[in-house]
């Protein structure tokens, strides 16, 4: 049985390419004593096609509800990290599409212990004159199944140095912020922003690695849609929408590895990490 998500292809695909001709009625021409063939009334194609795109829509929200990595998929990335990954991996940033920098993920397997280090850095240039720069250093710390520990080194060309630690204290997270030149509690993190681990899609609380403090998930999610990495090659990715105190967009491909990102930076530009390198082997 069709669904509409392929009903409503086939009826667009036919309505333009004229195949409901063949379903015209005809009008006689009293003078001509001929035939006249009128095609099928536009305006109801049109609609009825609109009709198809809408529960198409709701299809696909439905399915993306309940289209989540399995609990053996999410413990693979927490073992074995570098069996769909490598060793790294390396995502370009761009800047209303022009390159900037990179964003690499680093993984580190210890025997109680997994290390997931990020290194970016981007520079925004006109003329040779360097008009933003900003690099960071991210560890991300995981210990039995939970993660205990985010650090993070920021050095921003407007902003200055930062230091930002999070570590789980228990039942509570500590957090201890140069910007704020105070420590702090909140709720324990149950991932970072970093990404990369697809738990954080149904994750509840997110602790923003950049901005130092937790925000609410999980990100809404929104249906599989073609991506075009880095490299070129196009994949189909499930993409999941963060509005809950940050704005962002991020697409998992079929295997739940992080191919790409997107947001609004401060100055109302578009800022997107697409996969160069995410592949095992």
């Amino acid at each position: 049985m069709e669904s509409p998500c392929e009903r409503n292809k086939r009826f667009d695909r036919d309505c333009s390419s004229g195949f409901f001709r063949s379903f015209s009625y005809f009008d006689r021409d009293s003078t001509a004593g001929q035939h006249q063939a009128i095609g099928v009334f536009p305006k109801a194609c049109l609609f009825v096609a609109a009709f198809l795109s809408v529960l198409c829509s709701i299809a696909a929200a439905d399915n993306s509800a309940t289209d989540l990595p399995s609990p053996e998929q999410l413990q693979l990335f927490l073992d074995k990290p570098e069996q769909i990954y490598g060793s790294r991996a390396i995502y370009r940033v761009y800047r209303n599409r022009k390159p900037i920098g990179s964003h690499t993920l680093f993984f580190d397997r210890q025997p109680n212990e997994l290390i997931v280090n990020v290194e970016a850095e981007m520079a925004v240039k006109v003329l040779g004159f360097s008009l933003f720069s900003r690099r960071y250093q991210v560890a991300e710390v995981w210990s039995a199944g939970e993660l205990v520990l985010m650090k993070t080194s920021i050095n921003d060309s407007r902003e200055g140095v930062r230091t930002i630690e999070a570590q789980s204290r228990g039942d509570y997270l500590l957090i201890e912020d140069s910007a704020r030149e105070s420590t702090f509690t909140s709720a324990l993190a149950e991932h970072a922003s970093n990404h990369w681990h697809p738990g954080v899609v149904s994750a509840r609380r997110i602790f923003h690695v950049l901005h130092g403090r937790l925000y609410q998930g999980p990100p809404q999610a929104r249906g599989w849609e073609r991506v075009v990495l880095d490299n070129g090659d196009v994949v189909s990715a499930r993409r999941f929408d963060y509005l809950s105190g940050f704005t962002a967009s991020v697409w998992y491909d079929a295997d739940w590895r992080w191919v790409k990102l997107t947001f609004n930076a401060d100055d109302g530009s578009t800022v997107e990490y697409k996969c160069y390198k995410c592949r095992a082997g």
